[in-house]
């Protein structure tokens, strides 16, 4: 599998709404195996790639780097997450890109 994580860290996720966002993110990853890819991305007027595309090796350092995730400006919808899994999708491989949200 080859997923990408984007993540709204926007004022209004400011709260209970990134850390569920975070937690989410987290059991994402715990339920993922060594041979699929992972990426997380943030964004609010600007577009952090937390950790690029990588094999599942070290699940403790990719939740540590979503826990760092914090709370910033307006919201700015850009598609890094999108390129990552485009430039990376293998046939026969379940590649995807959730968008982890308020409300979603």
């Amino acid at each position: 599998m080859i997923l990408s994580l984007v993540m709204d860290r926007s004022g209004s996720m400011l709260g209970a709404p990134i850390e569920f966002s975070k937690k989410a993110c987290q059991f994402v990853t715990d339920q993922m195996n060594k041979e699929d890819q992972l990426s997380v991305v943030a964004f609010d007027d600007e577009v952090e790639t937390v950790f690029a595309p990588q094999h599942i090796t070290h699940k403790d350092f990719m939740e540590q780097k979503t826990e760092s995730i914090q709370t910033g400006g307006c919201t700015n919808l850009m598609l890094q997450g999108i390129q990552y899994v485009v430039h990376r999708q293998s046939t026969g491989s379940v590649n995807r890109v959730y968008y982890c949200r308020m409300g979603t």
